[in-house]
């Protein structure tokens, strides 16, 4: 399921840093003002609220909104939840890796790095959880092996999802990525949370569908339907990947399994449109 971080930051890749907080919003968000102040004045606000210094710094950072918000520094009180974990913030990255590019300006000289990737959290699983979220897969969860760094396996929470800001994405702090096999289920997988398409939405859809057809008065008229339009969505999912893959380069290799692909997907939807025509012919 992983492999070691390849040259350049992609679609998969696991970071470790202190910084992953999988920062929101809520009600009590206001612009905070304040910055870097030296460590007499900051223990005076500290201690006028009850709070201890964890800082050891000549110069804390003290940030709150009765101040007024500086012109060019813009600093937000939010939420988040990783700080609350016994383990390191640990986040999996979920742009797609050509949008890593442009933000990143890999192979774009005299271009600076501007705008946000896009991670999801990554949480220790407790034993057992890799096993049941594979065999039974949950939208915005998705289940990682365990290995060396995830003793019993970890979660990615894809309904955490959070921004980082592209000019602190630091390819020193990755420490996993996901291989090919890996990447694509994820890439099913945010699909399914985010936008509700995909094979794993396939899946339930077709399962829903055998369903109602069970309770029609003759299901036998419509028996295996739903099963072949899952097949066709799964092809032309297929496709959509080999299509964008050959956007890049249009190689012989690529052109032949995109024909392929065509005939499978041609022949499968044939079957099913034969196969609806049997149980109702449509009316002319």
């Amino acid at each position: 399921m992983y492999q070691a971080p390849g040259e350049r930051i992609s679609f998969g890749d696991i970071f470790e840093s202190e910084y992953l907080i999988d920062i929101h919003v809520g009600r009590e968000a206001r612009a905070l003002g304040g910055g870097p102040m030296p460590r007499k004045a900051a223990e005076k606000i500290a201690k006028h609220n009850n709070f201890d210094l964890t800082d050891a710094g000549a110069m804390i950072p003290v940030y709150t909104p009765a101040m007024a918000q500086h012109p060019n520094d813009f600093a937000v009180l939010g939420r988040g939840s990783n700080m609350k974990l016994d383990a390191p913030n640990r986040a999996i990255l979920i742009t797609d890796s050509c949008a890593a590019d442009t933000a990143l300006v890999v192979d774009r000289e005299g271009r600076r790095k501007r705008g946000r990737l896009q991670f999801a959290p990554v949480v220790p699983a407790e034993e057992g959880d890799v096993a049941r979220l594979t065999d039974q897969p949950v939208f915005g969860r998705f289940p990682l092996e365990s290995c060396e760094v995830f003793e019993h396996g970890a979660v990615a929470e894809l309904r955490y999802c959070f921004m980082v800001d592209v000019r602190d994405v630091n390819d020193a702090d990755r420490i996993l990525a996901l291989d090919a096999e890996a990447a694509e289920e994820l890439e099913v997988g945010c699909a399914a949370s985010g936008l509700r398409r995909g094979p794993l939405v396939t899946e339930r859809n077709v399962e829903e569908l055998e369903r109602l057809i069970a309770d029609e008065g003759d299901p036998s008229k419509l028996e295996g339907l739903a099963e072949m339009l899952g097949e066709v969505l799964n092809i032309a999912w297929r496709i959509e990947g080999v299509v964008d893959a050959a956007a890049e380069s249009l190689t012989p290799e690529k052109r032949d399994r995109l024909a392929a692909d065509l005939r499978e997907l041609g022949e499968a939807a044939r079957l099913a449109h034969e196969r609806l025509l049997r149980a109702k012919p449509i009316e002319e």
